[in-house]
């Protein structure tokens, strides 16, 4: 069955191929990956869809939405060569596929995609030379071109910083001249961050620097938060905080 993620060393495993000395990074080079699969071409092209994976024959023709950004472009590639793996694997009888688990596969080729394009082991050491910051995750991500929050979920995930972020988005939709509220907790501090909910300094920090059109890191006030920034996304403006666990 597809719907558990897989282990590291079912990961180590099943990726064995593309670690071979012939392959170098960071970053890690989607052509190069792709000589080591059973993808006779790649395409980009205008579609609904992030990307598309057609089998050829016992080999496969992958392509992605030619709209999006290089870095996103390198992560749909490596996502779809995940499907040509699971359905290697299904063809072999190594595994079975069900009938419900789209989301499932999705999330396992996401996790397959991040782990050719940062490697556990790689990530890690490299993230563990820099000192937590914003700055620090935008090098990562130029190192390794994927985007920042691929490498925001990496660091989380790995649990290679000590530090929990957490997401602002404003009461308003879409708009980022009103007061912010807490959205959504990323990392293991959940339990001291119950506490940063409520603080009263923390929220007003958070209202007093961004209901503006600051777009820069600040630092805020509180022995626990790092820093700050506003980013955007789809949905308007929201505002990512760095704080230091305890």
């Amino acid at each position: 069955m597809r719907s558990q993620l897989l282990t590291n060393l079912q990961l180590d495993e099943l990726l064995k191929r593309f670690r071979r000395e012939d392959i170098v990074g960071p970053p890690y080079k989607v052509p190069e990956l792709l000589k080591h699969s059973k993808v006779i071409e790649t395409q980009e092209a205008e579609m609904d869809a992030d990307g598309y994976t057609i089998p050829v024959n016992g080999y496969y023709i992958i392509g992605v939405n030619y709209k999006h950004s290089f870095y996103r472009k390198r992560f749909i590639y490596c996502h779809e060569l995940a499907h040509t793996l699971l359905i290697d694997l299904e063809t072999a009888g190594a595994i079975k596929k069900s009938s419900n688990q789209f989301d499932e596969e999705e999330r396992l080729c996401n996790q397959i995609a991040v782990e050719l394009l940062l490697p556990r082991n790689v990530f890690i050491r490299l993230a563990q030379k820099r000192k937590p910051s914003f700055s620090a995750l935008h090098d990562l991500c130029k190192q390794f071109l994927v985007s920042f929050d691929v490498v925001r979920k990496r660091i989380i995930e790995l649990d290679v910083w000590n530090v929990t972020m957490v997401s602002w988005q404003p009461m308003k939709a879409g708009n980022g001249n009103c007061p912010y509220s807490m959205k959504k907790i990323y990392g293991s501090g959940e339990g001291f961050m119950q506490s940063v909910r409520l603080s009263k300094q923390c929220i007003e920090s958070i209202n007093r620097t961004y209901t503006n059109d600051a777009h820069t890191v600040q630092p805020l006030g509180g022995s626990l938060v790092m820093e700050s920034m506003r980013r955007k996304n789809m949905r308007g403006y929201y505002v990512l905080s760095l704080f230091a666990e305890q």
